[in-house]
């Protein structure tokens, strides 16, 4: 955990109480306020990380107030489906209810319907490296 605090500028995969914690012990080590997106299981998929919906906002409140961690925004992955706008309009509420600038979801396949939903951060790699081979 120490190399990761120390060489990255933001965290978006933040899940659970436990790895906050460590992220924000590792922070005051050096001195260093973490800025971390809290990652949502959207789809409530078990081969994905991310903290489930209903247990999002009592996540948010608590790691709100550790030292050395500032929460930046949310983010999620969601289930691999033809239409996911379902699950980015959930995102956006989610993210209002806590007052969440900061939203990060949306790949290169579906940017823009993320963009719709009020997506703040995509993940385009698909566009600009290329497609993932094997």
């Amino acid at each position: 955990m120490s190399k990761i605090v120390e060489f990255f500028d933001v965290i978006q995969s933040v899940d659970k109480l436990s790895v906050a914690e460590k992220i924000s012990a590792t922070a005051k080590e050096i001195g260093k306020c973490q800025r971390i997106y809290i990652q949502i299981n959207i789809g409530n998929e078990p081969q994905k990380s991310g903290v489930p919906p209903s247990e999002f906002e009592d996540l948010y409140l608590i790691v709100k107030n550790m030292e050395n961690i500032h929460i930046e925004g949310i983010m999620c992955i969601p289930p691999n489906e033809k239409d996911v706008s379902h699950y980015f309009l959930q995102m956006k509420e989610l993210a209002s209810k806590v007052g969440s600038e900061q939203l990060s979801m949306g790949m290169s396949h579906d940017y823009e319907l993320a963009l719709h939903y009020g997506a703040t951060i995509v993940r385009v790699g698909s566009f600009i490296f290329g497609e993932r081979s094997g």
